[in-house]
């Protein structure tokens, strides 16, 4: 589940080889055209990492940050 503007949505993952993929399904849902970063119990996810590697597919809680310096 992703958190944005106070409410949780929760996203399919099969058609998500990587956490990347992940934020792409994400911002393009919700028509974001900004660089942002998905982060999990505080930490900012690793694009690079598979799904299985990044720990999700169990129902985890996802927040959205965004670079302070590309604001």
């Amino acid at each position: 589940m992703i958190e944005y503007n106070g409410t949780n949505e929760k996203y399919d993952l099969a058609d998500c080889p990587d956490v990347m993929a992940l934020v792409a399904k994400f911002a393009n849902k919700n028509k974001l055209r900004c660089v942002l970063t998905l982060t999990k119990d505080g930490k900012p996810l690793n694009e690079d990492d598979t799904i299985a590697a990044a720990g999700l597919g169990n129902g985890e809680q996802l927040v959205i940050s965004t670079d302070p310096r590309l604001r």
